[in-house]
């Protein structure tokens, strides 16, 4: 790395530091004044523990903005001072000025893809707000059109509840089965477990279901099937009080729905990752939100090299022009952007476009007329030179 390239990387790693300080600050003072009890409730670990969380989710989107003002601030005074007139004059292209901050916006763009993907992990180590875990709630999974769970008290972390109702239909939609039980758990061989409960067989075109005594398992009666010509409410054929039943291994694996029980924001990288791989209907519209926060969480890693491409081409279009201005246009490109990502958001969690597309239009979008931008402001200097000649 040469004199020039560390001069430069020296004066943008400034502005980049006070920038993210800043920044920061701000930001912990805000939550700090929102949430001032919770902060001095609790003894010094929670609050470190705490601050760290609020920092870390901080991270991804602090570090492009960061960029950015480093990138306008340390072009625009070396433009002020004339030293950037200076560092052309000699030949050095503006690649070879800069491509150390490239370099440093990819690396920091790799940090910015770490926190984003490791934040969940990284929450549980520091095992704060680990009674959000604990806390019971209602609980609902859709098994396609086949079978409707309800829990109504259900522990995420334990994979356990209370009052479980499971309603089961046939291929045509009639009662196949159901199960009332006081409580319900996926036990560590990949199985549900009822216990202390009632079972109700209806006759469908499958058959009769009942419990088999041995093996506390659900066996069908194909003798007794119901006819698909049949029609209206029918009684159950099978009832029987259980002390346990065993569903076979791996039927209706809660982990997924546990997911889809939270919103897309909440999840990590690879939690989306698992719900859309193991979702059974990949075309529904229940993960739409979720695959598009899986694209949205790819495409914000590039965020910090993309503003820094962004500002290059900002400053340099207008070297003719104030700091004022430039702070100006810079504004205008910041509400140009999020104006994409408000209206490509929509598009995308609501599966109307492609979600890789709706994910990475705004940052595309932004750089396009970034381009657009510096040539246009060349044509315009051109036409103002020849004039004034």
């Amino acid at each position: 790395m040469g004199i020039l390239e560390k001069y430069v990387l020296v004066k943008w790693g400034k502005w980049f530091g006070l920038s993210s300080f800043f920044l920061l600050t701000i930001l912990l003072l805000q939550l700090v004044s929102e949430s001032s009890e919770q902060l001095f409730s609790g003894d010094l670990s929670s609050i470190f523990s705490w601050i760290s969380l609020r920092c870390l989710a901080f991270i991804p989107w602090i570090l492009p903005i960061a960029c950015f003002s480093a990138t306008l601030l340390t072009l625009s005074f070396l433009m002020i001072k004339g030293e950037m007139t200076g560092i052309l004059s000699c030949s050095f292209s503006v690649i070879y000025c800069f491509r150390s901050i490239f370099i440093s916006g990819f690396l920091i763009s790799i940090v910015a893809w770490l926190s984003m993907i490791y934040y969940h992990d990284l929450k549980q180590r520091l095992e704060f707000e680990s009674d959000e875990l604990s806390k019971e709630s209602h609980f609902q999974m859709k098994i396609d059109t086949m079978r409707l769970w309800y829990f109504s008290r259900f522990e995420m972390e334990r994979k356990k509840g209370k009052n479980v109702h499971l309603y089961a239909y046939d291929s045509h939609g009639n009662d196949s089965y159901r199960v009332r039980a006081k409580k319900a758990y996926w036990d560590t061989q990949n199985h549900w477990i009822f216990e202390d409960g009632y079972f109700m067989g209806f006759a469908s075109i499958e058959g009769v279901p009942m419990i088999n005594s041995k093996s506390q398992q659900i066996v069908w009666d194909t003798d007794s099937k119901r006819s698909s010509a049949d029609s209206g409410k029918i009684s159950p054929s099978f009832y029987k009080k259980f002390d346990s039943l065993v569903f076979f291994p791996g039927m209706d694996n809660p982990e997924v729905h546990m997911l889809l029980s939270k919103r897309a924001q909440k999840l990590s990288f690879f939690e989306l990752n698992k719900v859309i791989d193991t979702y059974p209907d990949r075309d529904s519209a229940h993960i739409f939100p979720y695959r598009y926060r899986m694209y949205q969480l790819i495409w914000n890693s590039l965020g910090c090299l993309l503003s820094i491409f962004c500002g290059l081409f900002l400053v340099i279009s207008n070297k003719n022009q104030k700091l004022g201005q430039i702070i100006g246009m810079s504004v205008i490109g910041v509400l140009l952007f999020y104006a994409f990502r408000t209206v490509f958001d929509s598009l995308g969690e609501n599966g109307i476009l492609p979600a890789s597309f709706c994910a990475g239009f705004p940052y595309f979008g932004i750089v396009l007329v970034s381009i657009f931008y510096y040539y246009f402001s060349d044509f315009k200097d051109s036409i103002w030179s020849g004039g004034k000649a």
